[in-house]
C-alpha cells in the first residue's frame, strides 16, 4: 500500500525513451529497491488498451489528445520535430533538409498496423496536408524492427529529431522543410486515472524530475 515494494510493469518504447527513462529508473531503483519493475514490448495504442485492461500499471503514447481521455491520466514528457529518418548511406543522408517532393518516390516505413498506428496517420497527414502522396507507406510491427530496416535500407520513415540513431543504428534524421503541415512531435506517459497505485504515483514524480 505504502509504493515501497511489488511489481511495476511498464510498457516499452524502445530509445525514444532513453534520453529520460534510465535516470529515472536507476533514481527508482535506488528510492523503492523492493520494488521489481518489469518491460512489456508493445506498441503505443497497444499500451492503452493494456493499461485499460490492467496488463500494465504505465505506458507511453504519442500524439497531441492523449492526454484527452477521461480514463488515462497523462505527463508530458518530451516535445521535438519530426524529421526524415533514413540510413548513413543514404543519397539523401548528407543533406541539412528535404522536402515531401525529394521523398515522393521513396518507400516509406510506419511503426504499428495500418488500422491503429498513430504513427502511420501522422505521416499521412504530414504528406495529405502538403499535396504530396507517397510511393508506398508499410506497416513495421515493433520500434527496433524498423530502425532495423531503415538502417539496411529497407525505406524511410519520420522520426523525432531528438533521437540520436547514428553511433547506435547508423541512421540519420534530416530536418523536414514543410510549407503547411506540422510535424510536432509529442511523448506523454499515461496511467489508469481510477484507482492509481502509490508505486504507481512514485515512479510517476521521478519521471517528472527526470524528464
Amino acid at each position: 500500500q505504502s509504493g515501497s515494494r511489488g511489481q511495476l510493469r511498464i510498457g516499452s518504447v524502445g530509445q525514444i525513451a532513453a534520453s529520460f527513462l534510465p535516470d529515472a529508473l536507476r533514481a527508482f531503483r535506488t528510492a523503492f529497491p523492493e520494488v521489481e519493475v518489469d518491460f512489456v514490448e508493445m506498441t503505443p495504442p497497444e499500451q492503452l488498451e493494456a493499461l485499460e485492461k490492467d496488463e500494465i500499471h504505465l505506458g507511453f503514447a504519442y500524439g497531441p489528445d492523449t492526454h484527452d481521455a477521461a480514463s488515462i491520466s497523462s505527463l508530458l514528457l518530451a516535445q521535438s520535430t519530426m524529421g526524415v529518418t533514413v540510413s548513413k548511406d543514404h543519397p539523401l543522408a548528407s543533406r541539412r533538409s528535404v522536402r515531401l517532393q525529394d521523398l515522393k518516390d521513396q518507400s516509406f516505413l510506419s511503426l504499428g498496423d495500418t488500422k491503429n498506428s498513430t504513427h502511420r496517420r501522422n505521416i499521412v497527414t504530414i504528406f495529405e496536408e502538403e499535396g504530396v502522396s507517397p510511393a508506398s507507406l508499410r506497416p513495421i510491427m515493433g520500434f527496433e524492427p524498423l530502425l532495423t530496416m531503415i538502417a539496411a535500407d529497407q525505406g524511410v520513415s519520420m522520426l523525432p529529431e531528438m533521437l540520436d540513431l547514428r553511433s547506435s543504428h547508423g541512421i540519420v534524421t534530416i530536418p523536414l522543410v514543410l510549407e503547411r503541415a506540422k510535424a510536432d512531435f509529442t511523448l506523454w506517459a499515461v496511467w489508469r486515472t481510477a484507482g492509481t497505485s502509490l508505486l504507481v504515483r512514485n515512479f510517476v514524480r521521478l519521471l517528472e524530475r527526470n524528464r
